[in-house]
């Protein structure tokens, strides 16, 4: 056991530790796990290595409730089995959200040495295989998010810029399954391509969400968003996408302050 975990954590692994015959694996165990290390990152979560003879498993505790942050634990399952399908993203094989515990198979970073441009074409490729996994019963609101987030701060007032973005993506948005976290640490080459990791705040929603996440996080240039935009539609955006991917930069701004300030990150 990890003694660096809080006794309230330790239990909760060896509990999911204890249901190991009960995990879906493509193969079933024969061996009780055993935990070998913490990991890094997942800023509001803890993440343990174990593993399981020659097999290594990542077990992911909640470190903040799920309700508090907007989250459907539920929609995360299926959409993470969904993916690994189709092999994009690691195979989930435990979901127990009364402990607060997701375990999925572990997979180590594999560098592809992408030569230049290579990596948003990837990307963009990535982000239409998502779009494409079937819905989940759940969606994703930034203005009904923000006043969430807003609520347990104790807050009222919205911002004019981001309420007047929302009203735009309102009338025009169409709805697909996004993973709306793919930032680059949630991102993981293997086996020649990339792959998703953390799908805790997947929901319907705008896709050009998805790529404001990309344009934000990466911090990426004007040519660079650009070419994004256009490797995901494999044509040149129009008006209109611009200006949906700009709505979405304002509202994912916005909401990163905001879950920040809740999280205390």
């Amino acid at each position: 056991m990890v003694a660096a975990l809080p006794k309230a954590a330790q239990l909760k692994v060896q509990q999911a530790l204890a249901q190991w015959q009960h995990w879906l694996c493509p193969l079933p165990l024969t061996v009780e796990p055993v935990v070998k290390r913490t990991l890094a990152g997942g800023l509001s979560n803890i993440s343990v290595l174990v593993a399981s003879e020659e097999r290594e498993f990542v077990l992911r505790l909640d470190g903040q409730s799920p309700q508090r942050l907007g989250l459907s634990r539920a929609a995360e399952w299926r959409a993470h089995q969904n993916a690994a399908a189709r092999e994009l993203a690691p195979q989930p094989v435990y979901f127990n959200p009364e402990l607060g515990v997701l375990i999925s198979a572990y997979c180590p970073q594999n560098e592809l040495l992408l030569r230049d441009g290579e990596e948003l074409d990837a990307l963009a490729e990535l982000l239409r295989s998502i779009h494409s996994l079937p819905p989940v019963k759940f969606r994703l609101q930034p203005l009904a998010r923000a006043a969430h987030y807003q609520g347990l701060l104790g807050e009222s007032m919205l911002p004019e810029e981001f309420v007047k973005a929302c009203a735009r993506l309102q009338t025009s948005a169409s709805a697909c399954l996004c993973h709306n976290d793919l930032l680059r640490e949630n991102r993981l080459q293997q086996n020649g391509h990339l792959m998703a990791i953390d799908w805790e705040y997947t929901a319907m929603g705008d896709p050009w969400f998805d790529l404001a996440v990309i344009c934000e996080g990466d911090q990426l240039s004007d040519v660079e968003c650009q070419q994004l935009s256009q490797a995901y539609l494999q044509a040149p955006p129009g008006p209109e996408q611009q200006q949906r991917l700009q709505d979405n930069r304002v509202a994912y701004r916005f909401l990163t302050q905001l879950w920040q300030r809740l999280t205390g990150l």
